[in-house]
């Protein structure tokens, strides 16, 4: 506990004293079979064309105790991403230029990729709360090893809190937009949640068969 006064957040987003001429959010969301967790900076150019990059608010979630898969867990991640970019928005007066979430999971971002397509509840309930906040293309793909929001999922001490990149955020923020990670093309189904929804819709199936099995031998009850 001693060495927590070690760590040290400014107070305030930027010392400089000219004012930015372009703001965009960046929200990472990340999770494991321990925690969830998002965390938020803001990416500020400057006149003289240099920019920053601030820390602005983590949350971080212990994962329930019935146990889910870690790509269900990483979608819960993005649903705290987007109450937080919410709660940004809504704490803050300045109007972002640009907002980008980040996901190091490529299961997530195929799932928000093909929202129009049927899903199993538990996933098409998370896609409506993540689409209704946010656009498909301001979702983005990031190495696990450039994700901040790692740090949150598993832990870290003092010493490593100060040399991670949860308070300073990510490095690519501090480049130009061109030499950010590349996005990745998604094509694969996720087999998990293809076969989940394949025993879903033979459960519908065998039910509509028996109800028009009992319809076609109970003729009179339709009537009554």
């Amino acid at each position: 506990m001693r060495k927590v006064s070690d760590i040290v957040v400014p107070r305030c987003y930027f010392e400089r004293r000219d004012t930015p001429t372009e703001l965009k959010l960046h929200v990472f969301a990340d999770a494991s079979l321990n925690a969830m967790c998002a965390s938020a900076y803001i990416r500020a150019k400057f006149p003289d064309n240099t920019a920053e990059a601030v820390f602005v608010v983590g949350k971080a979630r212990v994962a329930p105790m019935k146990q889910l898969t870690v790509p269900k867990l990483e979608l819960q991640s993005a649903v705290i991403a987007c109450r937080l970019l919410d709660l940004i928005k809504k704490e803050h007066d300045w109007t972002f230029d640009k907002v980008f979430l980040w996901s190091d999971s490529t299961t997530v971002l195929q799932w928000i990729r093909s929202s129009h397509k049927k899903h199993p509840v538990f996933v098409a309930n998370r896609l409506g709360e993540i689409l209704e906040s946010t656009s498909v293309d301001q979702w983005r793909y990031v190495p696990t090893d450039q994700n901040p929001a790692d740090c949150g999922t598993r832990g870290l001490t003092v010493e490593e809190l100060n040399k991670s990149h949860w308070i300073s955020g990510p490095r690519f923020l501090l480049k130009n937009e061109k030499k950010w990670p590349a996005d990745i093309s998604i094509i694969v189904e996720p087999e998990e949640d293809t076969n989940e929804q394949r025993e879903c819709d033979q459960r519908t199936s065998d039910e509509l068969g028996a109800l028009q099995l009992f319809l076609t031998n109970n003729p009179s009850d339709c009537l009554d």
